[in-house]
C-alpha cells in the first residue's frame, strides 16, 4: 500500500505538475477508499442483549394529548348525570343503560349524544305530578341526539290517574329545539292520560326515527309528537298497538309545519275516534302511508277523519294512501 502511495505522488509531480492541494485531495481519496475496503470486510454486527443476562430495554410510546372535542363515554346511570354537568358537551353511550323513578329528565341539553345503538331504559311507576318526563326535558337549538334507543315503560293506576286527574307523558322529549335522527323509542304504557312517543313539542327535526308504541287505558296517544310547531318531521315510522283509548293520531295533535314520507300502521281495540295526520292540521301532509284497522267499543262506529280540522282543502295531497278499516 505504501509503495502504491508513492507510486502515485510521484507521478503526479512528474508528469502532471499538479500542485500540493491537488495531491492531497489525490491522496486522501485513495485513503478512503482503502478505508471503506476494509471496513465491508471487517464489519461487526450491531450489539443485542443476551435475553438470558441482560433486560431487554423497552422503549415507551410517545405520550399523546387526549383531543378536546373527543366524545366521553358513558357506561351506566351514574354517567347520565354527566349530560346535566355539561350540557354542551359531546357524548357516546358504551353500553345499554336502565333509569327507574328517581330519575329527573335532564333540562336544557344543548350539545351531542351518540347512542351507536345502545338503549336508555326508562321506567315509571310512581308519579308526582301532571307531566311525566321521559329522557330530556329540554333539547336546545344545538343539540343532536342520533342512533340512540329509548325504551319507555310507565305503569300508572287507577288511583294515581283520579289524583291528578289527567297524567300527560313524554318518551324522548317534552320540547325538541334541536336534531333528533335515527332514533328508536319503543313504549310500553298503561294508564297514561295522553301520551307522546318522541316529543310533546317539536321546535326542531325529528328525521328517520320510529316510534313504536303499545298503550292501554289511555285518553288519547299519538304517533309521534303533540304541537309540531317550528319544527320539520320527515321519514319517519310509527306503529300503534292499542286498547281502550279514546283518541289516535298517526302523526301529531297539531301539526303547524309541512310533513313528508312518513309511514303509520296502527291497530286497536276499543278506540273511539281515529285521525290519520293530526287533529288540527293546518299544514302539508305529503307522501305518507297510514295502514290502520281498528274496533271501536261495543255499540259504536268508529270515527276517523285524515284530520278533525283544517287550514285548507289541499293539506291532506293526493300523494298520500290511506288505508283504514273497522274491525279485526
Amino acid at each position: 500500500m505504501k509503495r502504491k502511495i508513492a507510486a502515485a505522488l510521484l507521478a503526479c509531480f512528474l508528469l502532471t505538475g499538479c500542485s500540493v492541494d491537488t495531491m492531497a485531495d489525490s491522496l486522501a481519496d485513495d485513503i478512503a477508499g482503502q478505508l471503506e475496503s476494509l471496513y465491508r470486510q471487517n464489519v461487526t454486527p450491531e450489539w443485542q442483549p443476551n435475553p438470558e443476562t441482560e433486560p431487554m430495554q423497552v422503549q415507551m410510546p410517545e405520550q399523546t394529548e387526549m383531543d378536546e372535542n373527543s366524545p366521553i363515554e358513558l357506561w351506566d346511570a351514574n354517567d347520565l348525570e354527566l349530560l346535566r354537568e355539561n350540557p354542551t358537551g359531546n357524548f357516546v353511550l358504551a353500553s345499554g343503560i336502565m333509569v327507574n323513578d328517581s330519575f329527573q329528565p335532564i333540562d336544557n341539553f344543548n350539545g351531542t349524544l351518540d347512542g351507536q345503538g345502545f338503549s336508555i331504559r326508562v321506567f315509571r311507576s310512581e308519579v308526582d305530578g301532571m307531566s311525566v318526563g321521559g329522557l330530556f326535558a329540554i333539547l336546545g337549538e344545538n343539540a343532536i341526539v342520533r342512533n340512540l334507543t329509548v325504551e319507555i315503560t310507565a305503569e300508572i293506576t287507577a288511583q294515581m290517574r283520579e289524583a291528578m286527574y289527567r297524567i300527560y307523558m313524554e318518551g324522548l322529549t317534552h320540547t325538541n329545539n334541536g336534531t333528533i335522527s335515527d332514533c328508536k323509542v319503543y313504549s310500553e304504557i298503561t294508564g297514561v292520560s295522553v301520551y307522546y312517543p318522541i316529543a310533546c313539542v317539536n321546535n326542531g327535526t325529528i328525521e328517520n326515527c320510529s316510534a313504536v308504541t303499545r298503550a292501554q287505558d289511555a285518553q288519547a296517544v299519538y304517533g309521534f309528537v303533540g304541537d309540531n310547531n317550528q319544527g320539520s318531521l320527515h321519514d319517519c315510522h310509527a306503529e300503534l298497538y292499542v286498547e281502550d283509548c279514546g283518541l289516535l293520531t298517526g302523526l301529531t295533535d297539531r301539526n303547524w309545519v309541512d310533513i313528508a314520507n312518513c309511514t303509520i300502521t296502527a291497530t286497536g281495540k276499543n278506540v273511539s275516534q281515529f285521525y290519520c295526520a293530526a287533529t288540527q292540521n293546518y299544514a302539508r301532509i305529503s307522501g305518507c302511508t297510514f295502514d290502520v284497522q281498528l274496533t271501536p267499543p261495543a255499540g259504536e262506529t268508529l270515527t276517523w277523519a285524515t284530520s278533525y280540522s283544517h287550514g285548507y282543502g289541499d293539506d291532506f295531497d293526493s300523494s298520500n294512501t290511506v288505508n283504514v278499516r273497522e274491525g279485526g
